[in-house]
């Protein structure tokens, strides 16, 4: 999450880093959770998939489908199938991504502290 906050700048290489540091910071704020449930997870960046094998619980408060749908297709296929696709985003984008990955990350976060963890 510190990763993703820190580069701030219009630069296009801070987009795309912020970007992806976000959605990194919630696949794996998700799969944090899922190992603290003791639930198998396929090795996928696919963060609906991953979201939805949580208990109830754990979700955010709303339905997150968009949301996660539009940060794994912005993130993950400029990162790997596309390496031009990401040039479009934008710094609302990343600010978007970065307040996303928070949402997530301190709900997680605040769920593993009612556990003593």
């Amino acid at each position: 999450m510190q990763s993703a906050e820190e580069a701030s700048s219009d630069d296009k290489r801070h987009i795309l880093n912020r970007c992806w540091f976000s959605q990194q910071c919630t696949e794996k704020s998700i799969k944090a959770a899922l190992v603290l449930e003791v639930i198998d997870y396929p090795h996928v960046h696919d963060l609906n998939k991953l979201y939805n094998l949580l208990p109830s619980d754990w979700k955010v408060g709303h339905d997150m489908f968009d949301e996660f749908e539009k940060m794994t297709f912005m993130v993950v296929s400029s990162r790997y199938h596309d390496h031009n696709s990401g040039s479009e985003l934008t710094k609302a984008d990343a600010d978007w991504a970065v307040s996303l990955a928070k949402d997530v990350f301190n709900k997680v976060k605040n769920k593993f502290a009612t556990r003593g963890l």
